[in-house]
């Protein structure tokens, strides 16, 4: 007797696969529904920034037809999706009631809170969209989820003024934070090259990550950006005197001037645009080095200032494993960027790339190096000091153009490196 094979039916097919689903959602969630909840709102931001550009576009090409009807704002402003308290009138104020400074170089607006949603112009974004025909493409102005300048999670508008526009916000979650393209819209990303957030100078109790660091020292400005848990600077450190690439530096770091630095094949154009090269007992003036704890202090007990500005240092070998582990998005984040000082050669997978993309956060320098006046490898490799040193060798990070790996590694003192700082 023939014994007939029952398979499963399509329901119990698509009710196992539901529940496999949800399973998968719950472990996720108990593992960090911080980040789970952050990936949500960062689906919402991009989805709002979405509409906002179809509704600016749309404008744009309907205003032509009627060029002296166009007004898109104003060039020299960066208009903010948050509301002023402060603000009594539909025109608006500087955002002083938020805590954003107005520089030369930055003009904030913020719109009341009575209208700050209003499509007719006095908004937060400055367009009249219901002058477009049959009506405005939409009922109310999107704003960031969250909107609140303590995260720095808000909309940027900015404008230059003949057209061109550009939208930002700025994601939440690690797994986002690692490529920012979708947050970024318009037709001219070129007018806002940092996040626009609270002035803070160099850096101090009030320095909202984000916003540009002003190195007292020089007054030069650096770009920052929040990675995880971390405030970094987005550009290399240019900072102090220059020397030939022959000589080796001294440990005072007491001012800029003291500083010293190499510029890469000795031309001060490259310090200007891919930063000084510092041999790691300027970089840690004179030190003798420190690493944190673990992952629960990745910061050194007292970490060291060094060259970096005020309120910024030197990051330790356990903070770039942490920078390593927020850039991370493989099932072997652990093993591969473990918390040791054992541990060396080439790690992960493509956490260089994330690293080194221009679109991405922190947007490494290929500024390469120099041993005793040879330099070597700019635009192919950047080379990061840490403030570990052992066994007499000082612990750094390699980036390759191209190679997806991040490299620890060690080495005598001697070298001119790239430095990174990271905020206290």
């Amino acid at each position: 007797m023939k014994i007939k094979q029952k398979g499963f039916s399509l329901i119990e097919v698509l009710v196992v696969v539901g529940i496999i689903a949800v399973l998968a959602i719950a472990v996720v969630y108990a593992l960090n529904p911080g980040q789970f909840f952050a990936q949500g709102a960062d689906a919402n931001r991009v989805a709002g920034i979405g509409t906002l550009d179809k509704a600016v576009s749309l404008y744009y090409s309907d205003a032509m037809n009627t060029p002296s009807t166009l007004f898109m704002g104003t060039s020299s402003v960066v208009y903010i999706s948050i509301p002023d308290p402060t603000a009594t009138t539909t025109a608006g104020t500087n955002c002083s009631g938020l805590g954003l400074v107005s520089t030369a170089s930055t003009t904030y607006h913020c719109a009341a809170p009575s209208n700050y949603l209003k499509v007719d112009g006095t908004g937060w974004v400055p367009i009249n969209f219901t002058a477009y025909p049959g009506g405005s493409p939409v009922s109310s102005l999107p704003v960031d989820p969250t909107n609140t300048t303590s995260s720095n999670e808000y909309y940027v508008y900015v404008t230059d003024g003949m057209g061109g526009y550009e939208l930002m916000a700025q994601p939440a979650s690690a797994k986002d934070a690692s490529d920012t393209a979708d947050f970024v819209r318009g037709t001219n990303l070129a007018l806002v090259t940092s996040f626009p957030g609270k002035s803070g100078g160099s850096g101090g109790s009030s320095f909202t990550c984000g916003s540009p660091l002003v190195d007292a020292r020089d007054s030069q400005s650096y770009a920052t950006v929040q990675i995880g848990t971390q405030c970094w600077m987005q550009q290399n450190l240019n900072v102090g005197t220059e020397i030939l690439g022959a000589t080796n530096q001294g440990t005072n770091v007491s001012s800029a001037s003291s500083i010293q630095k190499y510029c890469y094949s000795n031309n001060p154009s490259n310090c200007t645009s891919q930063g000084g090269l510092y041999q790691w007992t300027q970089a840690v003036g004179g030190s003798t080095g420190c690493d944190g704890t673990g992952a629960s202090q990745p910061a050194c007990t007292v970490p060291i200032q060094g060259v970096c500005p005020a309120n910024w240092h030197i990051p330790s070998h356990y903070e770039w494993t942490e920078l390593e582990l927020a850039t991370c998005t493989s099932e072997t984040c652990a093993t591969d960027f473990p918390y040791n000082e054992t541990t060396t050669g080439a790690r992960g997978t493509n956490e260089g790339t994330i690293l080194q993309s221009s679109t991405g956060l922190f947007r490494a320098q290929l500024a390469g190096g120099n041993i005793g006046g040879s330099f070597f490898n700019q635009s192919s490799y950047a080379y990061f000091w840490s403030s570990l040193v052992t066994d007499g060798s000082a612990w750094y990070r390699t980036l390759y153009a191209g190679y997806g790996a991040i490299n620890r590694l060690t080495n005598d003192e001697t070298p001119g490196f790239s430095v990174r700082c990271v905020h206290n």
